[in-house]
């Protein structure tokens, strides 16, 4: 068995480790694969790819992400190998806080890493709404770009200006009385939304579901779970974000679209 990186040309060869009711995650392992702020690696045994696992950096966090095993190979521990090697492959004395969304498969490995759990995310699926009528929102203006940072730290208890930097120009933004009150990304992932409030949350999320029919929240943000039930979405999965080393300050009820991706 090797770790090595994951090359583009093994595109191909991802999709198939993926559980049949996950989205298609070769555009993010892609995306990964080719951004300055993530590496993505594979694990190869006997000639396939059996697994794959990536670590995203911000300033002074990083994520675990999409440590996916191939239903041929699990129960051999591959899954615990690849968090091993990525925790490993850190700068400890930089970061100080590791953070996944764990399915409940992947949550008992996690636990016995010494990952604490950190709270549910709530993932929905419906039909496109495309006849809200939606109010103050406009598109992305610079000198609205520090407030949106500020949120988004505020929100995340992170600093990751370096990865939402490019994803800026194409944002919407909800803006009363020339304050931002919240933020929609449309191409960092499947949508990211946060919001201060749930006036601004929900009509940024009336704007993501006139193209994206699904969406992933928190159990905190009863605003977002209460606007899509009455929208007639269903909640068919549960996941969990998990910590391992320092706690942060973080808001949960700020997120009402949150980036995909991230599933390990």
């Amino acid at each position: 068995m090797k770790i090595l990186p994951l090359e583009l040309k093994d595109l191909e060869e991802i999709k198939r480790l993926q559980p049949e009711d996950w989205y298609d995650i070769t555009p993010f392992v892609e995306y990964y694969t080719k951004a300055p702020f993530s590496n993505v690696v594979k694990v190869v045994e006997g000639g396939k790819i059996a697994g794959t696992g990536t670590v995203i950096y911000h300033y002074d966090t990083v994520w675990l992400a999409l440590i996916i095993v191939h239903p041929e190979f699990r129960n051999r521990g591959l899954g615990r190998h690849i968090t091993e090697y990525l925790i490993k492959s850190l700068d400890g004395s930089r970061y100080k806080t590791i953070y996944l969304v764990a399915t409940p498969m992947g949550e008992p490995i996690y636990t016995k890493l010494g990952f604490e759990i950190e709270n549910e995310q709530l993932f929905f699926k419906g039909d496109i709404i495309n006849n809200s009528i939606i109010e103050n929102i406009y598109p992305y203006e610079e000198k609205y770009k520090s407030s949106l940072l500020e949120l988004d730290c505020i929100t995340y208890g992170e600093n990751r200006e370096a990865r939402l930097a490019e994803h800026l120009p194409a944002g919407q933004l909800y803006i009363r009385n020339n304050t931002l009150e919240g933020f929609y990304l449309p191409d960092l992932g499947e949508g990211l939304i946060v919001a201060a409030n749930s006036t601004a949350g929900t009509e940024l999320m009336k704007e993501r579901l006139k193209t994206k029919p699904f969406a992933v929240t928190t159990v905190e943000n009863k605003p977002a779970v209460e606007f899509l039930l009455n929208n007639n979405f269903t909640n068919f999965r549960n996941a969990r974000r998990m910590r391992l080393g320092e706690a942060r300050s973080w808001k949960p009820d700020n997120i009402y679209n949150r980036v995909n991706g991230q599933l390990g």
